[in-house]
């Protein structure tokens, strides 16, 4: 007998809205919908990723500042690995593409600046982002799950030390850049909303 695939559950988190209507207000109508379409072509990076290699989502969450895609059981370290990877490199593809397809120059430039910001957050090595997935698979490969998990604590540690750092610098010098304040909290917010390490971005 064929076994049945369980339907993916979705949910909505309660200040989803929330996130929604702020960035709405915050930003011209231009800006949130490039904003709004790197970030699904992010995750739907993952999503195709996950389905050619043959993981479906269990359960996927809409959060104030993006989506979180559970996976349920994990698959193998290359399978953790090229499922990371494939959001960044999609948000790379979609920067390029909007430098040559024929759209506003407003609407192409917010599409290539936040494809490629996506692409570049992502890419950090925080085990919460694709990056840290990413090379925690290939650590875990190489030198076994205990050195990875070794390497994740202390690079999590050293680079939120860093990023705090800029942070209370730029708030005590330089108040005024406020986008860049935006960016630090966007992060951090990230951070917490996806501490479990699992391939959800």
């Amino acid at each position: 007998m064929k076994k049945t695939r369980a339907p993916i559950k979705f949910r909505l988190h309660p200040f989803a809205f929330f996130g929604f209507a702020v960035s709405l207000a915050a930003m011209p109508t231009s800006c949130f919908v490039a904003l709004a379409v790197s970030a699904v072509l992010h995750e739907c990076g993952h999503l195709t990723a996950a389905a050619l290699l043959g993981r479906a989502p269990r359960e996927i969450t809409v959060l104030p500042i993006g989506i979180s895609i559970d996976y349920g059981a994990a698959g193998s370290y290359r399978d953790i690995c090229l499922a990371a990877l494939a959001g960044p490199f999609l948000n790379l593809l979609t920067a390029a593409m909007a430098c040559v397809l024929p759209l506003s120059s407003d609407f192409a430039a917010y599409a290539v600046a936040f494809s490629l910001s996506l692409a570049a957050m992502n890419l950090i090595p925080l085990s919460f982002f694709d990056g840290g997935s990413a090379l925690g698979a290939v650590l875990a490969m190489r030198f076994g799950i205990a050195a990875a998990d070794n390497t994740a604590r202390v690079l999590d540690a050293v680079i939120l030390g860093f990023f705090f750092l800029i942070a209370v610098y730029i708030f005590f010098y330089s108040s005024e850049n406020a986008s860049l304040l935006i960016l630090f909290a966007y992060l951090f917010a990230v951070i917490i909303m996806k501490r479990d390490g699992s391939l959800t971005r």
